[in-house]
């Protein structure tokens, strides 16, 4: 019989913890809701199989990269899921649960995550969690349960509320970069770090394993990029096949101007840079991959209205 109580238990517990776990999960992707990063959770709310390309990246990416300018430009779909400080194990989890509900046909990967890295501990301690809060949302909104509302107890939990910027941060002031040159040509490389590079592995195996390309990118960026990091990447495309974009390099042929294309003196691009990155970015997977238009296409007709929204959002 102990062997009976004891699978009761766990059977019990199992279905405590499920319960808890549903209770507090956030009912919505609103950030008032309680979820964690909402402009990159909000790819959650993107209607099933209408993404084609997926972007994960740090604030590098969702500063440089705007996805409306390529539905308009070119009727592809695409999301930039780039967060703060993003490191390179949640970019790895964000196009893991994301390849069932979406099937992308691209992931663009904004390479400066491969070289941002915390204490050994740290990054261990945080991929743990990711790995724990992908099966178990418990751990990751126990703190929820001072805030609960009778609607916790009562709603399904869903992502409704859509990103008309697709994860893009929409900033016009600009701070120029003053500084030199900053891609000084060298043989020298930068090392990766072990959890780095193994996640690096992951994400290239994932896509390899659901047949999605895999395009590495580095956007403009005085303050974190160098030509030492250039090497490594490049190296590693040259090693895995893959297509590598350093717009760190040759910014003059798609006119990147420092006096006016950065919001903070170089680390981060604002609008006009960013509409000159996509805009090269574009021509790239026009001429490189056969993306579907889906322009005008039935079940895409919220991508024409965000449209609408996003230009009324930058004044146009």
């Amino acid at each position: 019989m102990k062997w009976f109580r004891r699978i009761l238990f766990a059977l019990i517990l199992i279905i405590l913890l499920c319960l808890a776990a549903y209770v507090v999960s956030p009912k919505s992707n609103a950030g008032e809701m309680g979820i964690h990063l909402t402009d990159a959770d909000d790819i959650y709310a993107e209607c099933k199989n209408t993404l084609d390309i997926f972007a994960v990246g740090n604030s590098n990416l969702f500063a440089a990269m705007t996805p409306m300018q390529l539905w308009e430009d070119y009727g592809y779909t695409s999301y930039a899921a780039g967060e703060s400080n993003q490191m390179i194990y949640r970019s790895y989890f964000l196009l893991k649960s994301l390849i069932d509900k979406h099937k992308p046909k691209l992931c663009i990967l904004e390479t400066d995550v491969v070289f941002q890295y915390r204490s050994t501990a740290s990054d261990l301690q945080s991929i743990i969690s990711e790995y724990i809060s992908e099966d178990f949302p418990l751990f990751e909104y126990h703190n929820r349960w001072k805030k609960l509302t009778e609607r916790d107890f009562t709603t399904v939990p869903s992502h409704n509320r859509p990103n008309v910027l697709k994860g893009y941060e929409y900033v016009t002031y600009s701070n120029p970069y003053t500084g030199g040159e900053y891609m000084n040509e060298t043989e020298n490389i930068e090392s990766f770090h072990k959890i780095q590079k193994f996640f690096l592995d992951k994400i290239t195996e994932l896509c390899k394993e659901n047949d999605i390309e895999l395009l590495l990118i580095d956007v403009p960026s005085s303050k974190s990029w160098s030509y030492e990091k250039h090497n490594a990447i490049q190296d590693y495309a040259d090693e895995n096949g893959l297509k590598f974009i350093d717009f760190n390099i040759n910014r003059d042929s798609f006119g990147i101007d420092w006096n006016t294309d950065t919001r903070d003196g170089g680390w981060h691009m604002n609008h006009s840079g960013a509409v000159k990155v996509t805009e090269y970015l574009g021509k790239f997977l026009d001429e490189n991959y056969h993306l579907p238009d889906h322009r005008g296409e039935n079940g895409f007709e919220q991508w024409a209205n965000d449209l609408a929204e996003y230009k009324k959002t930058i004044g146009e």
